[in-house]
């Protein structure tokens, strides 16, 4: 599986006052040959569920889960 580092651009305001500032760590999100992390909708929940787990919980904000908020590279 290729892996892809991605960044935010901005900060993204979430759930409960949280935020992903855009100054965070990157994180390394493993995805199938072929794709790129926002691509599919698979890949996109995919994308989300690590973010949940390093504790930014993207629920009913799915609309910033795109290249136009993140920085993609491949690792």
């Amino acid at each position: 599986m290729p892996t892809f580092r991605i960044t935010p651009k901005v900060t993204i305001p979430l759930n409960g006052g949280i935020r992903m500032e855009r100054t965070c760590q990157p994180i390394d999100i493993p995805v199938p040959f072929g794709t790129r992390p926002f691509d599919s909708v698979a890949n996109k929940e995919r994308v989300k569920s690590i973010l949940a787990a390093r504790g930014y919980d993207f629920t009913g904000h799915e609309s910033y889960l795109t290249q136009g908020f993140f920085d993609v590279r491949q690792i």
